[in-house]
């Protein structure tokens, strides 16, 4: 029996915290700047899907630059 894969309507505060790697008071400050947008089921908040979505596919791709050493300069101006 295969499992069912579907995507949520909404998640919770909590579960949105965990889903974006983050804490539930920078959830709130997403909500209050207008980053996520939420309904209210009875005294639930529930943040919806879609608005999680789209401001994961707003983020920037990360840089980084080369893979050398952090103490590179230091070993360089020693052996100066």
């Amino acid at each position: 029996m295969s499992a069912l894969s579907f995507e949520p309507f909404a998640l919770t505060i909590q579960q949105t915290a965990a889903s974006e790697g983050t804490c539930v008071a920078n959830v709130y400050n997403r909500l209050a700047s207008g980053e996520y947008q939420a309904v209210k089921d009875g005294r639930r908040t529930l943040v919806l899907w879609e608005s999680i979505k789209a401001r994961r596919s707003k983020l920037k791709p990360a840089k980084f630059g080369s893979a050398q050493p952090r103490n590179f300069r230091k070993a360089e101006a020693a052996s100066a």
